[in-house]
């Protein structure tokens, strides 16, 4: 007696079945995230934001309207002792945001700050947005943005990357064994 080794039609009609089903019940459209937008408003530069300050006397000012800003990150949390800080700068000027949360952004994200919500305001001279929330203020528009630091002399405002050649200091300290002597 022969026995047939091919398994009969009506076992190959059920396997073919069996893989539509599950091929076709793996085609699901997934998800999508809504889009997050934030309102633009008024569009500030960082000096304007400076000059704003000196106008109202360097008084705390809290944002309550629709305003901007658009920056590049310069320094992180990651690339220093800058938790829930970081520097952004945009053309002429920097400034120091105060984190509410800490993490997610980057030295080199571009960024728009959404100001409403947050407070302008100086510390120690040093001009800073405090009460910036990453998930609500925040919206990045590019990443690994490098910026040209201009050359000494230095820029006219603090928390502005520059860039030093040919640079030494003095110390009054004594040099460490194996140190090169100071010139």
């Amino acid at each position: 007696m022969h026995r047939n080794t091919f398994p009969s039609s009506s076992a190959l009609a059920v396997l073919a079945l069996t893989t539509v089903l599950f091929a076709s019940a793996c085609n699901k459209e997934l998800d999508t995230p809504p889009e997050r937008t934030l309102p633009t408003g008024s569009v500030f530069t960082v000096t304007e934001l400076r000059d704003f300050h000196a106008d109202f006397g360097f008084l705390p000012h809290k944002f309550i309207g629709d305003s901007s800003v658009y920056a590049v990150v310069t320094a992180d949390e990651q690339n220093g002792n800058l938790y829930k800080n970081v520097f952004v700068q945009d053309d002429a000027a920097g400034i120091v945001m105060r984190l509410k949360n800490s993490g997610g952004l980057y030295q080199g994200d571009r960024i728009r700050i959404y100001l409403k919500g947050t407070t302008l305001s100086s510390y120690n001279g040093m001009l800073q947005l405090d009460s910036v929330d990453v998930d609500e203020n925040v919206i990045k528009q590019e990443t690994l943005v490098d910026i040209d630091p201009p050359p000494c002399p230095l820029p006219k405002w603090p928390s502005t990357k520059v860039s030093l050649s040919n640079w030494r200091t003095c110390s009054s300290l004594p040099p460490t064994p194996g140190s090169p002597m100071p010139m």
